[in-house]
């Protein structure tokens, strides 16, 4: 049965790339298939004579139409694997029976894709020929009919947004089985609807939390390590910032072995000074002649460059020391500790 649905803006929030039809919200490139071919059709019918001689492009048309239709109809299926297959990610090769799984659900979306793609460019070729412009949006049926050729073209399902969703959840749900690729550390990977979690072979957990928008678009929104390290926000901030999650995995192991080298650095230079750190940046150095100097290092120390900042000398040598630094310059912890530690002895 025919309906007539009103083809409007959705609100302003959305940045007017959605409409809604038939209670439904289409993306703003769906709507202007759907008022193309509203345009079209009237054409035909008002102008009866270039009828036959496009009959053949209108059963064309209305092929397309169905095909597309019937592949939509495969969907909700090919949505459904996609969620089993987020459920445990494996990496690629590791588990045939989940890979035989993965293929399908790309065959499926690329299929449909095909298929949408094929019928957008012929509506518009079509309409180009014909020197015709989309209707302004209005009260459009959601079945088109040239009764001449005793044809109905079924539009209610012609919209882009069901598919798309689905494509990007498959885009991360191969994203994820990258992160295995690019960093071999990450032994397991498990989602739920709204989280990433990662056991890493050092034995850390990492979790990743992400939101999505109206296409189901995924946005990392923060991440935690268990056990962390100081500096483990500063390590993934790029990463948040490009929505990479291999690159935040890579990033996060990448920190964590900075923090390790540095701590073995400091355990390394007790013969000379005692050095602690509570957020693996200030330096607290205390040397045997009671001479403490407290200095910043660069965040994610040795893995980064940059030259040490003495922030305070305290100590009855306090001044030889500040005398022996003036004009020096250090990037290496251990070169600045041995340093101060000659001139004490000097």
């Amino acid at each position: 049965m025919k309906r007539v649905c009103s083809l409007f803006f959705v609100d302003s929030s959305k940045d007017k790339l959605y409409y809604e039809y038939c209670g439904k919200v289409v993306r703003a490139h769906s709507a202007y298939l759907y008022r193309l071919l509203v345009a079209v059709i009237a054409y035909f019918n008002e102008s009866t004579n270039e009828v036959d001689r496009f009959a053949d492009r209108i059963v064309s048309l209305n092929k397309l139409v169905e095909d597309y239709n019937d592949q939509i109809t495969l969907l909700p299926k090919c949505s459904e694997s996609i969620s089993v297959l987020m459920e445990d990610v494996y990496p690629a090769g590791a588990n045939p029976e989940y890979e035989s799984q993965y293929d399908s659900a790309s065959v499926c979306l690329n299929e449909s894709r095909h298929k949408f793609n094929e019928l957008s460019q012929f509506i518009q070729a079509l309409a180009s020929e014909l020197g015709v412009e989309a209707s302004e949006p209005s009260d459009l049926p959601d079945i088109l009919s040239i009764p001449s050729l005793n044809i109905e073209i079924d539009i209610r399902n012609v919209d882009e947004l069901p598919l798309l969703r689905e494509e990007n959840r498959m885009k991360f749900l191969t994203s994820l089985r990258n992160v295995y690729r690019r960093s071999p550390s990450v032994s397991s990977i498990h989602t739920d609807p709204s989280h990433i979690h990662m056991h890493l072979k050092e034995g850390n957990d990492l979790d990743v939390s992400f939101s999505l928008n109206d296409e189901s678009a995924h946005s990392i929104q923060s991440a935690t390590l268990d056990p962390s390290y100081p500096c483990f926000q500063k390590a993934i901030e790029y990463a948040i910032s490009r929505n990479d999650v291999a690159l935040l995995v890579y990033q996060a192991i990448s920190g964590l072995y900075a923090s390790q080298r540095l701590h073995a650095e400091i355990e390394s230079l007790q013969e000379k000074a005692i050095v602690t750190s509570e957020d693996d940046q200030t330096m607290e150095i205390v040397f045997p002649e009671e001479v403490e100097v407290t200095c910043l290092i660069p965040a994610l120390y040795p893995n980064t460059f940059g030259l040490i900042e003495v922030k305070k000398i305290e100590g009855a040598k306090r001044e030889v020391v500040e005398k022996a630094l003036k004009g020096r310059a250090f990037g290496n912890l251990s070169e600045f500790v041995q340093f101060v530690e000659e001139t004490l002895r000097s």
